[in-house]
């Protein structure tokens, strides 16, 4: 799963696939996730490998869910930052990609069950 040379460990943990940088700084923490939605996985192993090599200090690294939510069948991205301050400029950059959803950021405070309350359009699909 690790081609040698690569700038990016992978590995799969309790239904999540996981993408970090080889080289990453201890004593980081996440403050919170970038969310987005998309039925086709590739595209969220695009996103999660393009952001996390690219994202600077601001990205932590990724995780894309292995099985999809039942009723949207889409699978979820989380690129964890420390701050949500690179949510305007990934909402523009993946708003015309077709299939996906970017549902910003979501901090630690906030759990996914409020988070789907008061932004997703089929909430009720998916918190019941």
């Amino acid at each position: 799963m690790n081609a040698p040379g690569s700038k990016l460990r992978r590995f799969h943990e309790e239904g999540w696939d996981w993408i970090e940088r080889r080289q990453t700084a201890a004593g980081r923490r996440s403050g919170g996730a970038y969310l987005f939605f998309c039925r086709d996985r590739g595209t969220l192993m695009r996103i999660a490998e393009r952001e996390v090599l690219s994202g600077g200090e601001e990205i932590l690294g990724a995780r894309i869910s292995v099985d999809p939510m039942r009723a949207s069948n889409e699978r979820t991205l989380e690129l964890f930052g420390q701050n949500g301050n690179l949510e305007a400029g990934l909402g523009s950059r993946y708003a015309d990609q077709p299939g996906l959803s970017f549902g910003g950021w979501r901090g630690r405070g906030v759990t996914a069950r409020e988070f789907f309350r008061k932004m997703c359009q089929n909430k009720h699909d998916l918190i019941s």
